[in-house]
């Protein structure tokens, strides 16, 4: 496995968002977590990459608008799920807008609202955008006792072999957290990340949760940003958080609704720099069953103890080659 180069401009690095191989080059959308407070001065950013290894920022597409006191879920920008949508052929980049939670003095402490972004260009060569606001993601039910009151943290369409649906994430974070909790230690203080499924007619909405399935316990206490390759007719696989420390989670599924409990990816050659694995930004088909994975994880370096201390020092970019051997 190897880091990607030149992403170097946020003070505390990079987490979460997606990466895909479009027309050639690989396009990557990231959190760029740039300055104090910690996990609250973010913008969204794609950078662009011939060989997969060194990138070159294009464009910032979303950034915060610097009130860390705001209730508009304009503070603080995070996770870009890029899809592209064949109905429409136009690409679409989902991601969460966060405001300060109410009642909490923590500005680290956020609840999560949906927006969509639509690029102006038609086909596939709109990936690198301009995008263009498309307005928040709209649901037509309430939300449910499991979802807790972070509103939703997560978003990801794709279809499956019953149409479209998308996995939205939720936890139940309270109003006050210890900030010096490690994230994969979060689950032990009885915090639950989890997702659930909703679908609609078109990428445009309105969506509608899917009650009979959710949530989706891949995993019972901790799914964070799942991200969904079709890998055949019959076969899907989700990518994502599993409050892991060097394993990334995984799990599979026939028709994109019903998902078995996941399994681990333990990233053996993982250097000492790779401390804590934190999101997978999706799998890139290669051929003969070989794929790329491009990842963000922590180094635990933080010598100043900038709070919250999950944020555990840098964030990178990593890639790592897997095979997918279907038995």
């Amino acid at each position: 496995m190897g880091k990607a180069q030149a992403l170097s401009t946020s003070r505390f690095g990079f987490e979460g968002g997606t990466c895909w191989k479009v027309e050639g080059k690989y396009r990557l959308f990231t959190t760029e977590v740039f300055d104090v407070p910690k996990t609250a001065a973010t913008r969204l950013a794609l950078w662009e990459s011939d060989d997969g290894f060194t990138f070159d920022r294009v464009s910032t597409i979303v950034e915060t608008n610097y009130d860390w006191h705001d209730t508009t879920h304009n503070m603080s920008p995070w996770g870009p799920m890029s899809v592209y949508d064949e109905e429409t052929e136009r690409w679409n980049i989902f991601y969460v807008g966060y405001r300060r939670k109410a009642g909490s003095d923590q500005f680290f402490n956020m609840a999560g609202k949906i927006k969509r972004l639509e690029s102006s260009v038609v086909g596939w060569s709109g990936v690198s955008g301009p995008y263009v606001n498309s307005g928040w993601v709209e649901f037509t039910d309430t939300a449910a006792a499991w979802e807790g009151s972070a509103g939703q943290v997560g978003f990801f369409p794709f279809r499956s072999t019953q149409g479209l649906v998308a996995f939205f994430a939720a936890n139940d974070a309270p109003a006050v957290i210890d900030s010096a909790l490690p994230a994969y230690e979060q689950v032990d203080q009885g915090i639950a990340f989890r997702v659930g499924l909703a679908s609609a007619a078109s990428i445009q909405g309105p969506w509608s949760r899917l009650e009979i399935r959710n949530p989706v316990l891949m995993d019972p206490r901790f799914v964070e940003n799942p991200v969904v390759s079709r890998i055949s007719d019959d076969l899907f696989i989700a990518v994502f958080d599993g409050g892991n420390h060097r394993e990334m989670s995984y799990s599979f599924s026939r028709d994109g609704l019903a998902w078995d409990e996941s399994k681990k990816l333990v990233l053996e050659s993982a250097p000492e720099s790779f401390a804590v694995a934190r999101t997978p930004l999706g799998l890139i088909a290669q051929g003969d069953d070989r794929y790329t994975l491009f990842m963000t994880a922590f180094d635990g370096v933080n010598p100043d103890l900038v709070e919250p201390l999950w944020h555990e020092g840098y964030g990178e970019v990593w890639r790592c080659e897997v095979r997918l051997v279907q038995t």
